[in-house]
């Protein structure tokens, strides 16, 4: 009973590891993601804007 007990131990612990690591490599990816896509709004905007100023 003992003996199946300790891997799966270890495997939660690893799984656990893992899982926080993912969650804060989707973390810094979402933040640029995020910042990229204001950055391209924003850009966008910025040119629909002085075109229309423009016209």
């Amino acid at each position: 009973m003992g003996t199946p007990r300790a891997p799966l131990g270890l495997d939660t612990t690893c799984l656990y590891v893992f899982a926080s690591y993912c969650r804060l490599v989707l973390w810094i990816f979402f933040f640029f993601y995020l910042k990229y896509c204001i950055f391209w709004i924003y850009f966008y905007f910025s040119l629909n804007f002085s075109s229309f100023c423009l016209s």
